[in-house]
């Protein structure tokens, strides 16, 4: 293949991008400017988080591009540490309605 299909070109550019959408939705939604919430993800108590959130996106759209057969492969993998951290983070709290956002979130990603 020459060229990749510009579709999949689109599906990794919007997981490489994704964190600056998920910085900028989730600061909306915690009524807090961007700075202050980049700040408080930044802090050293939720870099586990932040970096689960994300570079682990940014990898996968990585990966998406490279269109190699383990990348397929490892893509799915590395996409399951978000899901399990979002799933464990959900029992904690369990909301019937954000749940069943989570698994449609995740089944559309996979």
């Amino acid at each position: 293949m020459k060229r990749k299909p510009w579709a999949l070109i689109i599906i990794a550019l919007l997981h490489i991008l994704s964190p600056i959408g998920n910085i900028i939705a989730n600061s909306y939604l915690a009524n807090v400017t961007v700075p202050i919430y980049v700040r408080a993800l930044f802090s050293p108590e939720e870099l586990f988080r932040t970096s689960i959130f994300l570079f682990i996106p940014v990898i996968g759209g990585f990966l998406i591009y490279s269109c190699k057969k383990w990348s397929y492969y490892l893509y799915m993998l590395l996409m399951t540490i978000p899901f399990i951290y979002s799933y464990n983070s959900w029992q904690s709290q369990p909301n019937q309605n954000l749940g069943i956002y989570l698994i449609i979130f995740y089944l559309i990603e996979i």
